[in-house]
């Protein structure tokens, strides 16, 4: 038996042992691993993805489906997980998509039907409705759920004889649908849903509110769990919609925010942070002219508004066109000087026109705003490209002394100690840097851009780590290449003989579900 081979049927044995005993957690773990070494296999993606769901993190499921799932011609146990994912997600127009498939190749199961039958009853496509329950009942002529819908359907088409009947049969199968379907033959279809839609609303109100403070604690997950809450208590929540599409746009699911933000605005036409978080969307999903649209149609709203006046300016600098990116954070600045966010970009902007003076100015601006502020790190850069050492030293200084964990600010004093030809220094700093290891992709990222200039032999080993920390992180796609590349190049250069590609997959984390940092 070969070393591949060999690791699965280990693997398998161990996952075997995990599920019987609910331990889903651990088999992720190996599971991740086999998804890594044996791409071609969906099996082992559909038990990760319902792994997932057992923990109650549908979120990661949909992340890995779409960093291991196939390009062409999924299986069909692939595609009912990603509609019940997306079903768990409330990405409703996805997941009916994936339901009408299997129900026209006639490869759905019960679930399927139901949601889909559901679904085309609340949008008034009764006869569409008829048919597909009536196939769903041919396949599972014993479905309560199906047999209750159908009655619903009969309620709302004025054939309530037929609808008692299925009453009755549900009544005397013991189901506890039967009284549900009773209420509505008794109240009418239009009435029930009018009392049904009501209740639903109130109980939005109060996700909705606890949604609210979820984000106002940084917390997503529980704000993406209340807001799912509240569009299934109310579907035309227009403001849930939008902020469930801000959860996900954090967690680098920018198309499925995109949908939810464009359900938002279709909803509420004059909702400005919808229109906000549709630019930002747009724009990490690479398509910045309609990112400068949306944005534009949220400044006819309210003209005065900082936020999409800096997201705005974002997209300009993306774009290499930074006096309009300068003219938007200029004038984010005039309504709100206390913004430090904004002067960290006005500064980067004036940095980026070969305007250092201004750009000085700008990143000093901010650090009196928040003493804390990132541009404290970007001053010091910027002084280091300058090859003023002394300068950026005093500002990387004042930074370890306040955050000792900042690996970033470590990396560039042990340079300017290099360059300064303060060897003790130099070596006390960059061990420290060395020993401090990365928490996220994008430190992970940074520390092996640094540690190029220091050490090329320590650069690959950063450069490993970034591609194990960085490869079920969709939103790393463009970065992940970019390491991938100078990984190769400095083993060319050092005569390194690179791993397996499998040994570097086959231990990445699965990714966390998300958190305030998302």
């Amino acid at each position: 038996m070969t070393e591949p081979e060999s690791t699965r049927q280990t693997a398998i044995e161990e996952i075997e042992e995990h599920l019987k005993a609910g331990r889903y957690r651990e088999a992720i773990q190996l599971l991740h691993t086999l998804c890594g070494m044996f791409p071609e296999n969906t099996d082992y993606l559909v038990l990760l993805g319902r792994c997932y769901l057992k923990i109650g993190s549908p979120l990661n499921a949909l992340l890995s489906i779409q960093k291991r799932g196939p390009s062409h011609s999924p299986n069909q146990d692939l595609l009912e997980l990603l509609r019940v994912v997306y079903e768990h997600l409330y990405l409703i127009d996805q997941s009916m998509q994936l339901a009408r498939h299997l129900t026209k190749l006639g490869n759905a199961t019960e679930d399927a039907y139901l949601s889909y039958t559901r679904f085309l009853l609340e949008n008034e496509q009764a006869v569409e409705a008829t048919e597909v329950v009536q196939d769903g009942l041919t396949k599972y002529p014993s479905s309560e759920g199906l047999k209750f819908t159908q009655g619903i359907l009969h309620v709302r088409l004025q054939e309530l004889d037929r609808a008692a009947a299925l009453a009755d049969e549900l009544r005397n199968s013991g189901s506890a649908l039967a009284s549900e379907l009773s209420e509505f033959i008794e109240k009418g279809y239009h009435r029930a849903v009018e009392e049904l839609k009501a209740q639903g609303a109130e109980k939005a109100g109060e996700f909705l509110k606890q949604a609210t403070q979820f984000m106002t604690d940084g917390n997503l997950e529980g704000a993406a769990h209340s807001l799912i809450a509240t569009l299934r208590a109310d579907r035309n929540q227009a403001l849930a919609y939008t902020r469930l599409g801000y959860v996900y746009d954090g967690c680098g699911l920018f198309e499925e925010g995109l949908s939810l933000h464009n359900k938002a605005v279709a909803l509420d036409p004059g909702l400005v942070e919808a229109y906000r978080n549709l630019g930002y969307s747009y724009h990490k999903a690479g398509q910045f002219r309609e990112a400068i649209d949306t944005y534009g149609k949220a400044l006819g709203f309210d003209p005065d508004n900082v936020d999409v006046h800096n997201n705005l300016g974002v997209v300009y600098d993306t774009l290499g066109n930074y006096e309009k990116g300068i003219e938007h954070f200029r004038q984010s600045l005039k309504i709100d000087p206390k913004r430090e966010d904004t002067w960290r970009n006005l500064g980067y902007a004036y940095q980026a026109q070969g305007l250092v003076d201004d750009a000085i100015a700008a990143y000093r601006s901010a650090m009196k705003v928040n003493p804390q502020s990132p541009s404290r790190l970007q001053l010091a850069t910027l002084y280091r490209v300058l090859h003023q050492y002394k300068e950026a030293k005093k500002e990387l200084l004042a930074i370890v002394k306040d955050k000792p964990e900042s690996l970033a600010a470590w990396l560039e004093l042990a340079i300017c100690y290099k360059e300064l030809k303060q060897k003790k220094k130099f070596t006390e700093t960059f061990e420290k840097a060395r020993a401090l290891h990365a928490k996220t992709p994008s430190e992970a990222f940074t520390k092996g851009q640094l540690m190029e200039i220091l050490d090329e032999r320590a650069a690959v080993d950063c450069w490993t780590a970034y591609l194990a920390m960085a490869g079920e992180v969709p939103h790393e796609a463009k970065r992940y290449q970019y390491a991938q590349e100078r990984r190769e190049a400095l083993m060319r250069k050092l005569g390194i003989t690179p791993p397996p590609a499998h040994i570097i997959e086959g231990e990445t984390p699965p990714p966390k579900e998300p958190d305030a940092g998302a």
